[in-house]
């Protein structure tokens, strides 16, 4: 079999399929990835999977196949080949059959073998009957940013796989992008018009899939279409000429609107930037153990303080802010690495921290919480104070 693609295209459908692969394998096919060529379209298939997530570049060579056929070749092997290799068409022959198997990659200046083997063992995912699912479409620009903004609340918790997602949740008016790990909260609410007369679904997206749809959005347009068709255990995601396909946890994702909070008595408005910076002034001098600091909230001020009593150190920051707490003050534990990280992931310059009492979940938003319509509202536990 012989074909010639572009180095360019092959290598940037390696690279993102080897971010699905696993390092170590039960399968050792797993660790190979799968090449599908027809001579008919022409059309290359290029697949990796770690038998949970697969992965499917559909590449347009630059000749046709010689021949239909399927093989198998190392993925590490296939990337440290393509790596160094200058832009430009590449010869691929593939000898397969007999005793001798292996693909040579022929370039401007030499060439390049390592063995291939039979696909016919490879584990291919449930072919969705895509018309007769449901459907959600929305642009690469929607669900993009919301989706890193959510990946630090991804847990790694192997008894509640359900919270190792990020939650899909379109309701016809609006699509719910949301993240939790118990202690955090992050909810992006993305209101459109091409939601509406779109059917209601809601899906879990494991984080190794999730870290695979960031990658391959990175390499598309930002007004492109991505169509998630949507099973009871599979997620079928399609763009252009990549699919990528997932099945989804066991279980139910919490229901995340019950514990975000309906009355809101007190809030503050205070410069991110700012407030970022008085934190990291602080936590060096925190409990080594908890991270804790204090948000000590008074008439127009802001005090941030930090105490670690096993190694006498402690700490203080001041800022203004503008507050409704007009009497009083008012004490809130919260975990600073928490705090700067919900903080480094909004981009606007003032926001908006809204509580009721020490002892339940404040909220995080941006000044102005309707931003090129995206609501934004990162929601977190205090920590009990002495």
């Amino acid at each position: 079999m012989k074909l010639v693609i572009a180095k360019e295209s092959l290598e940037k459908a390696v690279n993102n399929i080897c971010r699905v692969i696993n390092n170590k394998n039960a399968l050792p096919i797993l660790g190979d990835i799968r090449f599908m060529c027809k001579k008919l379209y022409p059309l290359v298939q290029v697949m990796g999977s770690d038998s949970e997530v697969w992965l499917k570049y559909d590449l347009l060579p630059a000749t046709e196949p010689s021949e239909d056929g399927e093989f198998c070749v190392d993925a590490g092997l296939l990337q440290k080949a393509l790596k160094n290799l200058p832009e430009q068409p590449l010869e691929i022959v593939v000898q397969h059959g007999g005793e001798y198997q292996n693909m040579a990659i022929n370039h401007q200046t030499g060439r390049t073998i390592i063995p291939v083997e039979s696909a016919d063992d490879y584990p291919l995912p449930i072919e969705l009957n895509a018309d007769a699912l449901p459907c959600l479409t929305v642009d690469v620009n929607m669900i993009k940013k919301p989706m890193k903004r959510c990946m630090y609340a991804v847990t790694d918790d192997p008894l509640r796989p359900v919270m190792n997602t990020i939650y899909f949740d379109n309701t016809g008016d609006s699509l719910n992008i949301v993240a939790s790990n118990g202690h955090v909260l992050v909810k992006n609410e993305e209101c459109a018009d091409s939601l509406e007369g779109q059917a209601s679904l809601a899906f879990m997206v494991p984080k190794k899939a999730a870290l695979a749809m960031l990658g391959i959005m990175g390499d598309l347009d930002g007004e492109d279409d991505i169509l998630f068709h949507v099973d009871e255990r599979q997620v079928q995601m399609d763009s252009d000429n990549i699919s990528l396909t997932f099945r989804t946890p066991e279980g139910k994702y919490p229901n995340y609107e019950s514990v975000m909070p309906v009355a809101k008595p007190y809030f503050l408005d205070a410069d991110r930037l700012s407030l970022i910076q008085a934190i990291k002034n602080v936590s060096p001098f925190a409990s080594g153990a908890s991270n804790m600091v204090v948000l000590h909230i008074e008439r127009q001020k802001l005090t941030i303080q930090g105490n670690d009593q096993d190694s006498s150190t402690s700490a203080t920051d001041s800022m203004g802010i503008e507050t409704n707490l007009q009497d009083g003050y008012m004490n809130i534990g919260v975990k600073a690495s928490t705090m700067i990280e919900s903080l480094s992931r909004l981009a606007e310059s003032t926001v908006e921290v809204a509580f009721s009492e020490p002892s339940r979940a404040i909220t995080i938003s941006p000044l102005d919480p309707y931003v090129s319509d995206e609501i934004i509202t990162m929601l977190m536990m205090p920590m009990t104070l002495n």
